[in-house]
């Protein structure tokens, strides 16, 4: 049972400012590029023909799935019910730490969160599930589905299961490894039925944002990142220095330092909490600031564990943090919603009306921008990603679709900010051989007419095969090799997945 809080007001109008900003962000956004694919995901399982992407963890796309049956509204289920999982969450773990719920739910909700909470689809869903995972652990209760769940929600999530030590008795221990496994079960069975390989997805997310960018220089700005991260970073910092200043304080003064045994767990589960996505972070060779979510929740535990014994943490001084707070939050989120950028539905819909009554209407499309095209109902595949390969293409009898926002963004990149960034400008040479078959201030539609193909209507985009096909040639690839590296576990992997025929 959650404890009385303090600030009650605090909850209720942290929970209504974000959860409207999240919606108005979803409804301003027009087409967010990662939500959309769990949202065609979802309709994908449930039956619908169209796009899918089997890289992405599966999650959040069968959450959307369930609602699509109400159209764009079902996003917008979505959206509120993952906000009501964060606040629940937040209580929860906020009571077995010891917290003031008030407090430790207001000031999880900055403006990091409200600017990444739900733009991707995934950010406080995960988090939220983590949350659960802790708190359950922290109370001696099953805590393995929470976990497993949180990294069917992203992938790198899946460290977390590292947080079961915290039972610190090996039976709950092996109990809930059982439980994490027995919930990813289904999902590799259905990677096993209908890609051939248990490990298909993970295979296909491992070489899209890991293996195949490893050699890549990405722009990381620190700017950006202190920017972005505000007050949360704030939290943090201050939240980590006061307990140690004390401790030292304490060491010097007494000699020794004690904590009660549930201290000490809690203690490590959050650290621990800390350590992981800033290990992410630092191993992934994308570096995204919204990578670094899960930080939130150290950050808040740290700052109230750091400043709960001080004086001046009293009821009416945290009262105005939290209305200052609030106050930062409605200012961030109504200037962010003025300056956002959208990126309108209409822009793609008029693109694929003008390509269907083209002279390649006939021909199946590829695109820099296939994932708003398959999400206005134009089915498209990814572009190739180097000049050599456009030619072989059109041969094959595809067109291109090609928007100048996205040749734009690259030629915009700073030189050493990605190693391939000159690969993905089309080649002039390219467009002075190939037919433009229309061309206006926003795209271009290139291809020849006598060669289409036929028009595709359903594209499974599975990126070891495209990888195959555009960077390694047609070489013999499959989710073994490129999840394990040696000898022994390859063959392991192979004798348990039945082999895919390319």
């Amino acid at each position: 049972m959650a404890r009385k809080m303090l600030h009650p007001w605090a909850v209720y109008a942290s929970f209504v400012v974000s959860t409207l900003f999240y919606c108005i962000q979803h409804y301003r956004i027009g087409i967010s590029w990662d939500f959309a694919v769990y949202v065609m995901n979802g309709k994908f399982f449930f039956g619908a023909p169209g796009y899918f992407e089997l890289g992405r963890a599966p999650l959040a796309s069968l959450l959307l799935g369930i609602f699509s049956f109400l159209g764009i509204y079902g996003e917008y289920v979505y959206i509120i019910g993952v906000s009501l999982l964060f606040l629940y969450a937040s209580i929860r773990l906020a009571d077995a730490l010891n917290l003031d719920a008030s407090l430790f739910y207001t000031l999880s909700i900055t403006p990091f969160t409200l600017m990444y909470g739900t733009f991707a689809g995934t950010e406080l869903l995960s988090l939220a599930l983590i949350e659960l995972g802790v708190a359950s652990i922290i109370e001696g209760r099953v805590a393995g589905h929470w976990l497993a769940l949180a990294s069917l929600v992203r992938y790198p999530n899946i460290p977390v299961i590292l947080l079961l030590l915290g039972y610190l008795n090996f039976r709950k221990i092996i109990q809930n490894s059982a439980v994490f496994a027995a919930v990813w079960i289904p999902w590799l069975l259905y990677n096993r039925l209908f890609f051939d390989n248990l490990f298909a997805s993970l295979a296909n997310t491992y070489l899209l944002n890991i293996a195949s960018r490893a050699n890549a220089q990405y722009y990381f700005s620190l700017m950006e990142f202190l920017l972005t991260m505000n007050i949360t970073l704030l939290l943090l910092v201050v939240g980590i220095l006061l307990p140690l200043y004390e401790g030292m304080h304490t060491l010097l003064r007494k000699g020794n330092l004690t904590m009660a045994k549930r201290d000490v767990m809690s203690f490590a589960l959050v650290a621990l909490l800390l350590i992981l996505p800033l290990t992410s972070m630092i191993t992934m060779p994308v570096k995204i600031p919204r990578y670094l979510f899960i930080l939130i929740a150290p950050s808040v535990v740290f700052f109230l564990k750091g400043v709960q014994k001080k004086r001046f943490a009293n009821k009416k001084n945290m009262a105005l943090l939290l209305a200052a707070l609030l106050i930062i939050n409605c200012i961030f989120a109504f200037s962010h919603l003025i300056r956002s950028n959208a990126d309108d539905p209409e822009r793609y819909k008029t693109a694929a009306r003008i390509a269907v009554s083209s002279p390649v209407k006939n021909c199946s499309f590829m695109s820099d921008e296939w994932v708003p095209l398959n999400a206005v109902g134009f089915s498209a595949r990814p572009i190739p990603p180097y000049r050599k390969n456009y030619e072989y293409f059109l041969d094959k009898g595809y067109a291109y679709l090609i928007f100048y926002s996205y040749e734009e963004f690259y030629a915009k990149l700073p030189p050493n900010s990605i190693a391939l960034r000159d690969e993905y400008l089309i080649s002039n040479e390219i467009l002075k051989t190939a037919r433009v078959i229309y061309s206006d201030a926003s795209f271009m539609l290139i291809g020849y007419p006598k060669k289409c193909r036929g028009r595709e209507m359903q594209y499974v985009n599975i990126y070891l095969d495209w990888y195959q096909e555009n960077v390694r040639l047609n070489e013999s690839l499959n989710a073994c090799d490129v999840l394990f590296s040696g000898d022994i576990m390859q063959s392991m992997c192979r004798r348990v997945n039945v082999q895919r025929n390319h």
